[in-house]
This record gives C-alpha cells, structure tokens and sequence, in this order.
C-alpha cells in the first residue's frame, strides 16, 4: 500500500487462498513474467491473479495466469475506490472464459 517504483517479476505463485496480487494506492508499477496458478473454486471462492485498486502508471506484461473460476480475462470495476482511465491490453489469449473483457459497476463505487 502506499508505494511507488514497484516491480514484481519472474515468480511464480501457486494455489493462493484469494487474490495473488493486490497492489493499493501505489504508482508507477511494473508486473512482468508472473506465473499464477489459481485453485479451483471448492478449494478457494476468489483466485483473482493481480487485482489493481487505485494505482496509477501500471504495466503488465509477459504473465501467464491460470484460475479456473476466472469469468472473464479482463474486469474492471466492482471492488474499486478510483476511476479507471487509459487501459490498453493486447496479445491476450483466452480460453474457456466468459468473456473476454467485462466492465462491473455498482451504485457508490469507484469515481469515473
């Protein structure tokens, strides 16, 4: 929390009870070559792979990312306390998802 010139790379994170990585109120992040491998929903009832909530300046790149209860590749929105601006994916492959991005939104929360 409260951080600035974060870097997280080249680890690999298994079967996690709940979200893998949660940076919050931080800036100027780069996520690169992370391998999540998420159990399967009996076992954890949330296995987010890296969850952002109001940061700024984040780069994710070269990660590969497993969670068998994941419904969609890409979700902004729903637990956040910030807006959302200037996201740009690409190179995504995803396979059995619900979809591939969705946008999750409720009355009191996030800015814009």
């Amino acid at each position: 929390m409260f951080s600035d010139q974060i870097q997280i790379s080249n680890i690999t994170l298994l079967n996690s009870p709940s979200w893998n990585v949660h940076p919050v109120y931080s800036s100027n992040i780069l996520i690169q070559g992370l391998t999540i491998l998420a159990p399967m929903v009996p076992i954890s009832p949330n296995t987010d792979g890296i969850n952002l909530d109001s940061c700024t300046n984040v780069r994710i790149e070269d990660c590969y990312i497993v969670s068998i209860a994941s419904r969609a590749v890409i979700a902004l929105g729903s637990e956040m306390s910030g807006g959302i601006q200037d996201v740009r994916a690409e190179d995504i492959l995803a396979i059995n998802s619900e979809s591939g991005i969705r946008i999750k939104t409720a009355v009191g929360r996030g800015g814009f």
